[in-house]
């Protein structure tokens, strides 16, 4: 996390300037703590301060998966989306009933993942 988030790093951009040089620091810190007082700590000291970490850098890196990782899933729904739609318009078995349950929920899917785009493209 912690080279993630410095210049360059896959993170830096997901988190603010104040915000980033505290949380560097304290993640300094606790590495020293590992090597030094934390060789002898409980468990429960390391899960206090993995919470803590936690509360910060989870967010970062929900926020690049939403802003760089996502764009992958538009495009695999675009294909699957027309392989589908071409698919269940040949296979015969597919009672009428059966295709208007794939279009419908093909829709859905186009629909959530519109939304997801619009909300991208607002911010």
């Amino acid at each position: 996390m912690r080279n993630n988030l410095d210049s360059y790093g896959t993170f830096e951009k997901y988190l603010d300037e104040a915000t980033k040089k505290t949380f560097i620091a304290e993640i300094n810190v606790v590495v020293e703590w590992i090597y030094g007082e934390g060789e002898t700590a409980a468990k429960t000291e390391y899960r206090t301060r993995l919470d803590k970490f936690k509360a910060i850098g989870e967010p970062v890196k929900q926020r690049h998966f939403y802003y760089s990782e996502l764009d992958i899933y538009f495009s695999q729904l675009a294909d699957l989306t027309s392989k589908i739609t071409s698919r269940a318009d040949v296979i015969d078995h597919i009672t009428p009933e059966q295709k208007e349950l794939v279009a419908a929920k093909v829709a859905a899917a186009k629909e959530f993942f519109e939304r997801v785009q619009a909300d991208r493209t607002a911010k």
